[in-house]
């Protein structure tokens, strides 16, 4: 969801771009983007827990790169934010830095995921997944060269190169969507596995209790009559 939103609030930026920025429209986008950074470190979190190390003894240093780089999206955007409204410098080359390295921290857990993809048998989430980690540094970094002004014939390959980030950002959240899904399958599909086996065991103790319920107890046993019984008076 994060993704989505950030795709659709890159292609409204740039076609109301058209008609001149104004300085309330890049506030409110980087707001935005303020508060989908927020729920994407968060999410980032979630998904990188320990027991991932566990299972991925090679995994244990890209997570944690993983998730302190994701709490830089934040901090990057806050300072997008001061640099808009107090135009200073320092600011926006701190911003330019934390998102960098943000960004670094996205392609290191698209990576992550993919090979997590692959081991699910998730062929067209692995694939989407990749596609990520080679192309989105490309379509990330090549409209960062463009400079701030420039004129209207240079908008035709802006655009471009911002209808691939696009294609790039969703064939990422796709690769996530089914990833999500898989999980969600996977979980219900072990409820249903751990709910049907307490299903057996209670119907097997119901079943033994109307058992013992039904059988009768036991009779005690008759007292023993011999046979031959002993003092015959007519000595048979």
């Amino acid at each position: 969801g994060c993704l989505v939103a950030a795709v659709a609030a890159r292609l409204i930026l740039f076609v109301g771009g058209f008609r001149g920025v104004s300085t309330m429209m890049i506030n409110l986008y980087l707001v935005t983007g303020l508060l989908l950074s927020v729920l994407w470190a968060g999410a980032s979190w979630m998904v990188t827990p320990r027991r991932v190390a566990e299972h991925w003894p090679w995994m244990r240093l890209p997570r944690l790169f993983v998730r302190f780089s994701q709490v830089l999206w934040p901090v990057g955007y806050v300072c997008w934010l001061l640099a808009a409204v107090t135009s200073a410098d320092v600011m926006d080359t701190l911003g330019r830095l934390s998102r960098c390295m943000a960004g670094a921290g996205t392609i290191v857990l698209a990576f992550m995921l993919c090979r997590v993809a692959e081991e699910a048998e998730r062929e067209n989430a692995a694939r989407r997944l990749n596609a990520a980690v080679w192309l989105l540094p490309v379509a990330t970094l090549v409209p960062q060269l463009f400079p701030s002004s420039i004129a209207w014939f240079t908008l035709v390959p802006l655009g471009m190169f911002l209808l691939l980030w696009a294609w790039v950002m969703l064939l990422l959240a796709s690769g996530l969507l089914e990833l999500q899904r898989h999980v969600t399958w996977a979980k219900v599909h072990a409820e249903e596995g751990h709910t049907r086996r307490q299903r057996i065991i209670e119907t097997h103790q119901q079943i033994e209790r109307e058992v013992e319920a039904s059988i009768r107890p036991l009779q005690p046993p008759l007292p023993e009559v011999p046979l031959d019984p002993q003092g015959d008076p007519a000595g048979r």
